[in-house]
């Protein structure tokens, strides 16, 4: 099983993936108070899903390992 079909099964598992859990914490599902699409951070085997406006008054969260990468190549 390559790594792809392991995510891909891994998030049919994930209890934000879920009915019971509001849409702003599931994956590809839009907001329920605002329509958005959710914001996603993923750091080595985190994942965080929110809704900007509603979880962290419209403030986007840094992805660190975005800002690393960025960082690097930027040095080069």
């Amino acid at each position: 099983m390559d790594r792809l079909e392991t995510s891909e099964r891994f998030l049919g598992e994930v209890i934000a993936l879920r009915k019971a859990i509001p849409a702003r914490s599931r994956y590809k599902e839009p907001c329920t108070d605002c329509a958005k699409p959710p914001q996603r951070l993923r750091n080595a085997d985190n994942e965080i899903i929110y809704c900007a406006d509603f979880q962290t008054s419209e403030k986007l969260l840094s992805d660190r390992y975005l800002s690393c990468l960025i960082r690097k190549t930027g040095n080069d």
